[in-house]
């Protein structure tokens, strides 16, 4: 007979070691903001034991109050180390610390270092100014921009020779969503790209830019789902490749059914893509990081499963210069190896990231449902200009 739920024979379970490894000697960190985990501890939990998918690790709840306890400490650290590796990117003094306490959804995505001005540009759920975060001071200033024309609710950038790469939403019916050029210098913005052959995009999101210049981005419903714009979808959920010289715009790949995050290997060889389709109604839909070969000038192969997040789903995505993925994905940041290994998570409580970008130094912006945050640590993610 099976037992019954909730019924524990807790004298038939073995002692279970700690959750908490040590930290490695000769690291002096503060033990509370950052922490080790034991994954042979965390392979076999006390059973009973439940966590909602939406939630991170620590947010378990067991049968046992040691463990328990334990989960409530990994929740209090801003660094959660599940690989010793993760102790050389983070350097002898990382910290995180939140910028901007902003109101909720008012700080969109889109972050993107403008090298020329030394700011950061962040788009805005306001749909008639976004963000600059001005580094030149310190502590950095907010600001507001209005571009010429305005942009509508800009989700996705990057930088390229100087000038920022965009992809918007669109706003209702007054503003069809597109891939825009916006020059800091001028402060002018002009659109690149607003239909595939008459049909309209849906919501060109995340984007990057090869070597090639051409500019490969994700499309999906997001802009209609969340009401900002009015059209239903046209065209279903893509992968694109557009030449700006050209004006050619290719098709690549419709196999992930919620394309989200985008971003390229150091080499520009892999391209790796996240997926959106996570949600309180939905936690069995596949949410992984995908990767394929790049064969240029336009074509994907070889797709395999790189990472699944164990919290949420990634949602923006970049890559250090050593070739880690850095991927938000809810209440923190996870640092992946290109093989898939999770080697740490960079996490700030009761708070939701969705995307970051690199700066000089080893320092990341991140951008967040209720503010902005930098992280200091050594590791130097790719800084585009």
């Amino acid at each position: 007979m099976k037992p019954l739920r909730g019924i524990i024979q807790t004298a038939a379970l073995p002692a279970m070691a700690s959750l908490l490894n040590p930290l490695p000697a000769g690291i002096n960190y503060n033990s509370t903001e950052v922490v080790f985990v034991n994954q042979k501890a965390l392979a076999t939990l006390p059973y009973y034991f439940e966590r909602g998918q939406m939630s991170q690790v620590w947010g378990t709840v067991t049968s046992s109050p040691r463990v328990n306890s334990e989960l409530s400490t990994l929740a209090k650290a801003s660094f959660v180390a599940f690989d010793s590796r993760f102790f050389d990117i983070l350097g002898p003094n990382p910290t995180l610390e939140k910028l901007f306490d902003l109101p909720e959804h008012n700080v969109h995505e889109a972050p993107n270092f403008l090298p020329a001005q030394n700011k950061v540009f962040v788009s805005n759920f306001n749909h008639t100014y976004e963000y600059l975060v001005d580094l030149s001071v310190e502590p950095p200033a907010l600001q507001n921009l209005t571009t010429d024309p305005p942009l509508e609710s800009v989700n996705g950038g990057f930088i390229h020779e100087g000038k920022l790469v965009v992809g918007t939403d669109g706003y209702r019916n007054s503003t069809p969503p597109g891939l825009y050029l916006y020059d800091p210098a001028t402060n002018r913005s002009e659109p690149l790209l607003n239909n595939y052959r008459g049909l309209k995009l849906s919501t060109p999101d995340d984007l990057v830019v090869d070597q090639l210049g051409q500019v490969w981005f994700v499309d999906a419903p997001f802009s209609y789902v969340a009401w900002t714009y009015d059209n239903p979808p046209e065209l279903a959920p893509s992968i694109y490749c557009f030449n700006m010289t050209s004006g050619a715009l290719s098709v690549v790949d419709q196999s992930i059914l919620w394309p989200n995050g985008i971003a390229f290997s150091p080499d520009n060889q892999t391209l790796y893509i996240t997926s959106t389709p996570l949600g309180p109604d939905n936690s069995t839909e596949n949410h992984a990081i995908v990767a394929f070969d790049v064969l240029y000038p336009h074509t994907l192969a070889n797709k395999r499963t790189v990472y699944v997040p164990d919290t949420y789903f990634a949602d923006g995505l970049k890559v250090s210069e050593a070739g880690n993925l850095y991927a938000a994905a809810g209440s923190g940041i996870d640092v992946i190896t290109p093989e898939g290994d999770l080697l740490g998570k960079i996490t700030a409580a009761g708070e939701v990231f969705n995307n970051l970008v690199f700066l000089p130094r080893g320092e990341i912006l991140v951008t967040g449902v209720q503010g902005i945050w930098r992280v200091r640590i050594r590791e130097q993610g790719i800084v585009h200009y």
